[in-house]
This record gives C-alpha cells, structure tokens and sequence, in this order.
C-alpha cells in the first residue's frame, strides 16, 4: 500500500513530460519611436527675428537676431551700413546663404531711443549681449575694400550699442545709464572705405582658402567691381563656437561691389549698430518658447 502514492507521483511526472509545448509567448509591438519636436518658431518685430534669451530668475526676454534694419526714410537721418548678420542658430541658416542687411550705424542717444519708442526695449547690457553672442554666434560682419593690395578685403565687426545701469527713461540714456560700444575693442575709426554686399554660408572644407578671424585682413590681391558682378572672395571667415572648445564655424563670402556713387564708409567713432532686448509682451502676446 505505501508504494502507491510513489507510483502516482511518477505516472504524473510521465504524463507532465508528454503534454505539447507551449505555444511561444509573442512578443510585445515595438513602440514607435518619439518624433523629435521641432522648435518653436522665433517672434517677428518690424522684420527682424528675436532669440530667446533666459534669466537667473527663471523670466524670459528676447534679443534681435541681427542688428535693427535701415528703413526707406532713414538715409537721411542716420547712417546706414550693409554688415552680414552671422550667426550660428539653424533657424537663421537658409539654405541660400545668409543674405547681407542694411542697419541703423547711430549714435548712443539715438540707439537708446529707437530701442525704446520702436520696441518698447532696451539695448542689452554687455554682459547679456556676451552671452548671447557666444551662446548663437552672434557677430555683425562688416566687409569693406581697400586699396591696399597686400590686405584688400577687411572683415571687421560693426561695434553695437550696449548700455548698463538705470536706463529707464526712453528719451535719452541719463547720468545713471552708461552706454558702450560692443565689442569694447571695436572701433568705428577704421571704417573709412566703400563696404561690399555679401552674402555668407557655412562650410566645411578650407582647401584652397585663406582662413582669417573677425577684425583681420585678406592677403589675397583680388579687385571687386560694380561690372564684376558677384564674387567669391579668396578668404573664409573663422567664428570661434560658444566655448573655446567647440569647432570654429567657417564661413564663405559671395560678395559684389556698390556703384561708385554710394559713399564710402565715414563713420564717427562714437557710431554703431544697435539690436534691442525686449520683453515678451513686445509681440502683443508671450511667444512660445
């Protein structure tokens, strides 16, 4: 009798062995994989895009993307210059090339006014406008032609406006609100010749180029026409990345001359471009960030 429950045990064990396998577990659907999201398209003021530009406190204020363009009526009353915008953030990159700007070169009064009344802003501080040329690459390339065959092309940066302290009052900048030029090494004294127009773009290979950096000058003895039409100049702009670690941006010129009655560059040393700071309620509405 007690061999019993050791005889069911092993016919149990037998019949556990012959069942059919089970059916293999079918595997969970895949998901599907996240789609990027695209960025929130820049606000527009009076033709120029404005790039965000986050605070210590956590608030959000935006700054052009290029310095404030010349109006058809302002010939007249303030200088205007042809610079190239640069700047690294894609949304500004067009496939065709960044395309040449006429802006506003003004004096410091002027700038802190159009700034306020126009835009409702203020010029940046250094330090803001610091930040945000390094963190989108922000520079205004002025291009300008000498006679000098040893150094015939000169890419300078147009000095901007900048401004620190209580400057509240949008009439003029007041006693406690300091107004400098952008770069501080920046200088509108070496300005005294006819710019160009040129349109930039982004490239990767240098073979066959020149490279300078802002403020330096083109060896190569090529001569811009107005009959010439559009060139490519013989030397790439090299713009150093946010950090000093990241790559350099390099930067080819497609540039063609004025007609001789445009008059050449003449500018006060007291001049510059400006680009304003706004607050989001500029737009009418708080843009998307």
């Amino acid at each position: 009798m007690r061999a019993r429950p050791l005889f069911s045990l092993c016919v149990m064990l037998v019949l556990s062995a012959c069942r059919e396998p089970s059916a293999p577990t079918k595997a969970a659907p895949a998901l599907p994989a996240p789609v990027p999201r695209a960025p929130a398209p820049l606000p527009e003021k009076l033709g120029i895009r404005f790039l965000p530009m986050e605070e210590e406190d956590g608030g959000l204020q935006w700054l052009a993307s290029a310095p404030i363009r010349c109006s058809a009526g302002e010939h007249d009353l303030v200088r205007c210059l042809t610079i190239t915008p640069l700047t690294s953030d894609p949304r500004l990159q067009p496939e065709g090339g960044i395309a040449p700007l006429g802006v506003v070169a003004a004096d410091a009064d002027t700038a802190h006014r159009l700034c306020a009344q126009r835009f409702g802003g203020r010029l940046p501080t250094p330090a803001q406008r610091a930040r945000l040329g390094a963190l989108y690459g922000l520079s205004s390339l002025l291009v300008v032609q000498t006679s000098n065959q040893a150094e015939r092309f000169r890419y300078l940066e147009l000095p901007e406006w900048t401004e620190v302290g209580s400057c509240d009052n949008p009439v003029r900048p007041g006693e406690d609100c300091a107004v400098s030029p952008f770069p501080s090494e920046a200088g509108a004294e070496s300005m005294r010749t006819g710019e160009l127009s040129c349109t930039a773009r982004r490239v990767e290979d240098a073979s066959g180029f020149s490279v300078i950096g802002l403020g330096e000058a083109c060896p190569r003895q090529l001569a811009l026409t107005v009959d010439a039409g559009v060139q490519t100049l013989p030397c790439l702009l090299r713009v150093r990345g946010p950090t000093a670690a990241d790559a350099a941006a390099l930067y080819a010129l497609s540039c063609s001359a004025f007609e001789a009655a445009r008059p050449a560059a003449d500018l006060e040393v007291r001049a510059g471009a400006y680009r304003c700071l706004v607050p989001p309620m500029a737009f009418g509405q708080a843009p998307p960030r």
